[in-house]
């Protein structure tokens, strides 16, 4: 197999992490590996480092450094990307990342001679107003209508963002050969160096004297450990290599993690807190219309205070919404399987979220 050189945009982070540890471990075609992302790369998982690891800070919004990044590379992991799901999002930082970042990615490729292209996108960019999605796999799903969507801007933004990628599949590059894409749509993720999910239930509940989970009915929602998802974006430059008619498609990322709700999910990792679950869950549409009332108060003064919150309406009403999905797809045509059981999942992330402070 030929070897060569990768390029992790977004590497310092949550899920770059795990797919450099793995590039590391557990691809032998890989013979250097490039780490863009505008903070300095750390290896924040105690891996063993076999490959060298070339550091370069910078932002998706700077084409200059973009393609001198690029120069030499085979392949592109494009995991950058902004994340507000907040009350009131900045969707011009949105759109400058999520979209034009991942332009300017797309651009530095060609310009570049890279060969191979994979996105990071979302389960959220086919999930719309009504929000309910049952095993819902490439072909029964659909993108939303513009401003349709149930995550908002953020959604919308790397919506646009998978479509650039997607067309991109099969232009030219600089040395007349052909750049191949594809994206992968993992569900929200869990497990070690997690900021954003788990963590912040957890932060709540350790910091508020009033957290009490919320009634969701029957709802359902779908996660993944962040270490079986690392290991889909590894099976997918690994087939994408020698398999041209996968590219240009998108594919659901999941595994085996047990479909329950919100608060079931979390209860394990509240518990090593010492946080009391089982306490009388409030009812889910008085807390929803609270949210409501509460988005008119801030609407009303945002433009002068500027005063926002971290949980917005959709991530309320997220907890009353069937999200679930099939990854036959990526395991049919990636040959994706999931590497770790969902107990060995729970183990590892346990001894993550234990030892959170606040």
């Amino acid at each position: 197999m030929e070897k060569g050189t990768v390029l992790v945009t977004g590497g310092a982070g949550f899920l770059g992490q795990h797919v450099v540890e793995l590039l590391q471990s557990s691809a032998e075609h890989v013979t250097d590996i490039r780490i863009f992302d505008m903070e300095p790369y750390i290896n924040k998982l105690g891996y063993q480092e076999r490959k060298p690891v070339k550091s370069i800070i910078g932002s998706v919004l700077d084409t200059g450094a973009l393609q001198e990044a690029c120069k030499g590379v085979d392949a592109v992991f494009h995991l950058t990307g902004c994340v507000d799901t907040r009350m009131f999002p900045d969707v011009q930082k949105l759109n400058a990342v999520n979209v034009q970042g991942t332009e300017n990615v797309i651009q530095a490729c060609k310009k570049g001679n890279v060969k191979r292209l994979i996105y990071c996108s979302t389960v959220d960019v086919v999930i719309g107003r009504d929000g309910h999605v049952f095993n819902g796999t490439e072909t029964t799903t659909s993108i939303p209508q513009k401003s349709c969507f149930f995550f908002g801007p953020y959604a919308e933004t790397k919506q646009k963002a998978e479509e650039l990628v997607l067309k991109a599949n099969g232009s030219d590059i600089a040395n007349g050969g052909k750049l191949r894409t594809l994206s992968l749509r993992p569900t929200v993720m869990y497990g070690e160096l997690d900021k954003y999910f788990v963590t912040e239930i957890v932060r709540t509940a350790c910091t508020s004297k009033f957290f009490r989970p919320i009634n969701s009915g029957s709802s359902v929602l779908q996660c993944t450990y962040v270490r079986n998802a690392a290991w889909c974006f590894l099976c997918a430059e690994r087939t994408l290599r020698g398999d041209n008619s996968i590219a240009g498609q998108s594919f659901f990322v999941c595994d085996d993690t047990p479909l329950t709700n919100m608060f079931e999910f979390s209860k394990p990792y509240l518990r090593v807190h010492g946080i009391d679950v089982n306490k009388k869950p409030l009812p889910f549409w008085p807390v929803v219309y609270l949210f409501y009332f509460l988005w008119c108060i801030l609407w009303v003064i945002f433009p002068v205070f500027q005063f926002n919150i971290s949980i917005g309406i959709c991530s309320i009403l997220s907890l009353g919404t069937t999200m679930t999905f099939s990854s036959n797809k990526a395991q049919t045509l990636l040959l994706y399987k999931p590497i770790y059981s969902h107990k060995q999942a729970q183990n590892m992330s346990l001894k993550f979220y234990r030892t959170l402070k606040f």
